[in-house]
């Protein structure tokens, strides 16, 4: 049995609408190639400044997520959103969240990054992902 997936490779930017149309365009074209599973990067929806990450932020529920979930459903594949800006309990922070869709668009895994990347790089460089992200606590793995 052969079961192909599909890598989406897509550079975001703080175009929320561009990086979402062409995540959805390179799924379509996976799609028509046969892929029955396609994986879009981390940060699909927007990779900007940190605090414009939490201001756009959306429930589960969201538009971002419906999305993906049509897209699912329509071509009966699974779809994992890399991740995007999930709307978290904290008004300052949010979480960094894949979501795993069934071919039926019904969401079958939610992860939420444990491991926040925070580094120094220099005196003068520092990058801290977990000022505006806060870190999930869950392992998850599921049967596809």
């Amino acid at each position: 049995m052969s079961y192909l997936v599909a890598a989406v490779q897509l550079q975001s930017t703080s175009d929320e609408v561009a990086n979402l149309d062409a995540a959805a365009a390179l799924i379509e074209r996976a799609a028509g190639y046969g892929a029955r599973f396609a994986a879009t990067p981390e940060n699909t929806n927007f990779l900007g400044p940190h605090e414009e990450k939490v201001r756009r932020a959306q429930p589960l529920d969201g538009p971002v997520c419906a999305r993906f979930a049509e897209l699912a459903r329509r071509h009966r594949m699974h779809v994992l959103l890399g991740s995007f800006n999930e709307r978290g309990a904290e008004a300052a922070r949010c979480n960094n969240t894949s979501v795993l869709f069934g071919p039926d668009g019904g969401v079958l895994a939610v992860y939420r990054k444990i491991h926040l990347f925070d580094v120094d790089v220099s005196e003068e460089v520092r990058f801290k992902e977990s000022a505006t992200i806060s870190p999930g606590s869950e392992i998850v793995a599921v049967p596809t």
